[in-house]
């Protein structure tokens, strides 16, 4: 394995397990072919180091092995230095030597000049950063005059980018910081900074944070660096002296509360953690999203107390991160983004209140989805334990009733579960449910809490039934009907023109891509699937659609008319409808252009005289 892109490729799978084939290919800028060749160098690399292995299938690949490990394994390995670590050597040799020739550490890191010249160049740009400087001169790389408040800050910049790098599971996974670095680079951070009391002061904080304040653990793991690398300033010589002494943490706490450090050291976390004004703007924040949240659900639900502390108590851990995990922010993404769109007024509430009060914060995206999943945790509570009101109604006798009934007690435990055959509704009475759960159509009636749900589907799945359940709920709760609002006028297009089935298909994605429900790699996945299945389906409709739901950034549907028809395989195509979807939302009004295409006569008339709004009218419900 003799790229650093499949160590790093290697180190991320070993920190998260398993991982989209998609977010990998784009965090890494590489094909899918260049990732298949990796996959096998990597697996060559780990067959020399025990029972480890690197595999795939269409969305995900995974590693497989022990991780402590591994990690172990690649720990002992200085055959190959990630670009921090190479950093880092290179600035703790100038640090103490001053000056140093290239042809020294090509041979100290086995790299190449064109590898060792980027790193200088890397390592140039983080010096600029606090006003240093590297030169070339006759002796060699020389850097300039130093003092050790900026050497101290600096080589905390490198170490935290490679420890974040390394992820926090890893950290913990391993133990102790001299496991985390490669032997040579253990051995000279130990010389310069004393890096092996690190492991100490870290759970020294851990053991009073988790007394007495609400912290991250990597905030916790980073202040620990901080630390450990400031106690090597001259001026902390005596605090230093006294750490080998010390045996409770709080001693330790009011030991370093007299540390000197630059203005990069900050002991909030020791002082309490959070100032003053930050307290207050996280109450702030807490009584707005409690009123905008009641205000939402019309006053009729509320933010438990228990949920408004856990919100307060994950604000106040993680307000001060400032490096965060790409990777996190893109799972957050891609498997939130479906109920953004559900929940979209709630996620509104959330993203509003964020940017009102924490704009300025680096990890406030972070901050957005994490709130969002603990008030859906909530909510979803709320549901399985509430006493809920529901009818059901069936074509079937007492005894298809009974089962549908036990069928929903076995989800909500505390809810008030009625049943009765179609022929006894009383239709005045319906609206005073929380839900109605009917398998005849009953969308005459034109109330909100209806929900139209076949037998068979009911008594299938409990999470597909529990999601659709919950959907109808929030809607009911927050005054909106269940009417599907994907198929907007800005969807529709009449009198287009394409060459083939082809171009249309990249037509129907590319508005898609254009309205914001998918990325480029779904169009892709569109011409896949015709070119596997037709998507045709007759009286001049073609529902072009793709693969699986990789690529979909919410639901959506595009209508596109052409005024001339699309040969499809011999067939006259005038309708391309093509879809991106997460969830069931698109399903009813797909179901209605379905019903409604089938009537040849409705569609001549439609082909001879389009128009947006008859679209609309005819296809939505």
């Amino acid at each position: 394995m003799k790229k650093e892109r499949q160590l790093r490729l290697l180190q991320t799978l070993i920190n998260y397990k398993n991982i989209d084939k998609n977010v990998l290919i784009n965090q890494f800028s590489m094909s899918n072919k260049t990732l298949q060749r990796d996959i096998i160098d990597i697996n060559n690399f780990l067959k020399l180091k025990g029972k480890f292995y690197i595999t795939e299938d269409e969305k995900e690949i995974c590693f497989n092995g022990l991780t402590e490990d591994i990690l172990n394994k690649l720990q002992i390995d200085d055959t190959f230095l990630l670009k921090e670590e190479r950093l880092l050597y290179i600035y703790l040799i100038l640090v103490k030597d001053t000056a140093t020739t290239k042809l020294q550490l090509m041979d100290d890191l086995d790299v190449s000049i064109n590898v060792l010249e980027d790193d200088i160049k890397d390592l140039s740009l983080i010096l600029k950063t606090y006003s240093q400087s590297l030169s070339l001169t006759k002796q060699g790389i020389k850097l300039s005059k130093i003092s050790k408040e900026i050497e101290i800050s600096i080589a905390v910049d490198i170490t935290i980018k490679y420890l974040l790098f390394k992820k926090v599971y890893s950290i913990l996974k391993l133990n102790k910081i001299e496991k985390l670095f490669s032997n040579y680079i253990y051995k000279s951070l130990k010389s310069r900074y004393k890096i092996n009391v690190y492991n100490k002061i870290f759970y020294w904080l851990i053991e009073f944070t988790s007394n007495q304040i609400n912290i991250s653990v990597l905030n916790v793991i980073i202040l620990a660096i901080k630390i450990t690398y400031w106690l090597n300033h001259p001026n902390n010589n005596e605090i230093l002296k006294k750490i080998d002494s010390i045996e409770y943490y709080n001693e330790f706490v009011l030991l370093i509360k007299n540390i000197y450090s630059n203005n990069t050291l900050d002991l909030n976390y020791i002082n309490q953690l959070i100032p003053n004004k930050e307290k207050e703007t996280i109450s702030l924040f807490i009584k707005d999203i409690k009123k905008d949240v009641s205000n939402l659900f019309n006053n009729n639900l509320k933010l438990s107390d228990d949920i408004v502390e856990r919100i307060r108590n994950h604000i106040t851990s993680n307000l001060f991160i400032e490096n965060i995990d790409d990777y996190i922010i893109v799972e957050y993404k891609r498997n939130l983004d479906n109920y953004k769109t559900t929940y979209n007024e709630l996620w509104n509430v959330i993203e509003i209140n964020i940017l009102k009060y924490f704009n300025n914060k680096k990890n406030k995206n972070l901050l957005k989805y994490e709130v969002f999943i603990h008030i859906l945790v909530w909510f979803d509570s709320y549901l399985y334990n509430n006493n809920l009101s529901i009818l059901t109604i069936c074509i079937g006798g007492m005894g298809q009733s009974a089962m549908i009934k036990n069928h929903l007690n076995s989800l909500y435990r505390n809810a008030v579960i009625e049943n009765i055959s179609y022929a006894m509704v009383d239709k005045d009475k319906l609206s005073s449910y929380d839900l109605v759960i009917s398998s005849i159509d009953l969308s005459e009636q034109n109330i909100k809490n209806i929900l139209i749900m076949p037998i068979i589907m009911l008594l299938s799945k409990k999470n597909d039934v529990h999601k659709i359940i919950s959907e109808k709920i929030y809607k009911k709760l927050i005054g909106e009907k269940m009417g599907n609002q994907i198929l907007k006028k800005e969807n529709i297009k009449i009198n287009q023109s394409a060459k083939n089935k082809v171009e249309a298909i990249k037509q129907c994605g590319e508005l898609l891509k254009e309205l914001g429900y998918i990325e480029e790699s779904y169009i892709e996945s569109m011409i896949e699937r015709e070119k596997k299945f037709s998507v045709y389906i007759g009286n001049y409709l073609a529902i072009p659609h793709g693969m699986n739901e990789t690529g979909v950034i919410k639901d959506g549907i595009v209508v596109i008319h052409y005024n001339e028809p699309i040969d499809y395989d011999g067939s006259p195509v005038n309708f391309f409808i093509g879809i991106a979807a997460k969830s069931n939302n698109h399903v009813d009004i797909l179901a209605n252009i379905a019903e409604k295409m089938m009537e040849l006569d409705f569609v001549e008339e439609l082909i001879a005289k389009p128009s947006k709004d008859r679209i609309l009218e005819e296809f939505n419900f």
